[in-house]
Parts: structure tokens; sequence; C-alpha cells
């Protein structure tokens, strides 16, 4: 979870580095069993707003449908 505050904290900008570590990140999370929704949980329990928490979900659809959901 520090890796991905460390990158939250930047904005959840698109750019060649969030592109090819973020699906990454996001899978490590599915390959330990953990939903997107728990690790939301646990983001919004340490103060994230809405809009990184939408951020993420965005990110979780890159990973499996490779495009950014809404």
């Amino acid at each position: 979870m520090d890796f991905l505050d460390d990158l939250g904290n930047n904005g959840w900008a698109r750019n060649p580095q969030t592109e090819e570590i973020m699906p990454n990140l996001m899978g490590d999370i599915h390959k330990a069993g953990l939903s997107v929704d728990r690790v939301k949980e646990a983001m919004a329990s340490i103060g994230y707003d809405r809009m990184a928490l939408h951020e993420l979900g965005r990110w979780e659809s890159k990973r499996t449908i490779g495009k950014f959901g809404r």
C-alpha cells in the first residue's frame, strides 16, 4: 500500500511510468487475493477522497480489459 500511496500522491497521472506500473501493481493486488473494493475501503479509511478511489477503479479496468473505465 505504501507504493500505491506514493503513486496516488502523484495525482494518479497517466504517464509512461504509471501506464507501466499500475496495471502490474493492480495484478499484484489481485494475486494477493485482495479485491479492489477492499483496497478502496482501506484507502478511504486513511483519508483518500472519492476521486482517488475512482481512479483506482479506472486502473483496475485498464488491467482487466485493457482500457480505462469510467
